[in-house]
């Protein structure tokens, strides 16, 4: 994967569409949790969605580079 991609004349990092895949794929499994009732079990939400969002960003960023 490139370092960098143009849009226009912006160099912007590739991290950047890691970052939004991981902000999107955290907003399904935090919804699907809401769906399913799964957040009943959780101790402290916000903390655990914050956790989860850095577990799949590091995860994409270490698959795709």
């Amino acid at each position: 994967m490139q370092r960098e991609f143009a849009l226009g004349d912006i160099y912007l990092p590739s991290l950047l569409i890691i970052f939004l895949v991981a902000l999107a794929l955290n907003w399904g499994v935090s919804w699907a949790a809401a769906k399913f009732r799964l957040s009943r079990f959780m101790w402290h939400e916000a903390l655990f969605h914050i956790a989860l969002f850095a577990c799949i960003f590091t995860s994409l960023a270490l698959f795709f580079y």
